[in-house]
């Protein structure tokens, strides 16, 4: 056993430095960070991760892609990530599944590097529930305000900061006579 500094961060025993970093990095990563075979299986994760999905840790390793996925997902596995993909990396939006049953949305960043001549996914998951959320709640917004600008009984148009007309309503139209292609821009 040998003790390694780790950038001011402390002392850390264990057998390589570059384990010692990983583990701490599995530490502080709020994000969900797994170490998978090429064939999905959980080798290690962080807590962090574990508990987005609401398992412990222990409980989490051995876990294979088709556990933390929708059923009807999972039967589409094999076809959803290239070789290409899987080698160059690649991060998209997708879904998952909690320990419970709770579908969420996710977004995964994942890589197949070699670790001691072997090849390992290795993923980092975010949960983006709150952002689909909100994002719903803008678009809901934004119809609510075309819904309320066109139909207006006062004319009305809007721009932006340096005063370019982005549009104008049916009323400004009738009042003025001019149309939204005349205005615009």
């Amino acid at each position: 056993m040998t003790n390694n500094k780790l950038g001011g961060v402390g002392r850390v025993k264990g057998p390589s430095p570059d384990k010692a970093q990983l583990l701490l990095l599995f530490t502080l990563f709020f994000i969900h960070i797994l170490i998978e075979t090429a064939e999905g299986r959980v080798l290690e994760c962080n807590t962090a991760g574990a508990k987005m999905f609401g398992y412990n840790k222990k409980d989490m390793i051995g876990l294979t892609i088709a556990d933390r996925v929708p059923e009807e997902f999972a039967k589409k596995l094999p076809k959803v990530i290239s070789k290409k993909e899987a080698t160059q990396g690649f991060f998209v939006p997708r879904i998952s599944k909690k320990k419970d049953g709770t579908i969420f949305p996710i977004e995964i960043a994942t890589k197949i590097i070699n670790i001691r001549g072997k090849p390992r996914l290795i993923t980092c998951i975010r949960d983006i529930t709150k952002r689909k959320k909100a994002e719903k709640k803008l678009k809901k917004a934004r119809k609510m305000f075309a819904s309320l600008f066109s139909s207006s009984p006062e004319a009305a148009l809007y721009h932006d900061k340096e005063g370019r007309i982005i549009n104008i309503n049916p009323r400004f139209t009738e009042l003025f006579g001019y149309t939204p292609e005349e205005m615009i821009g």
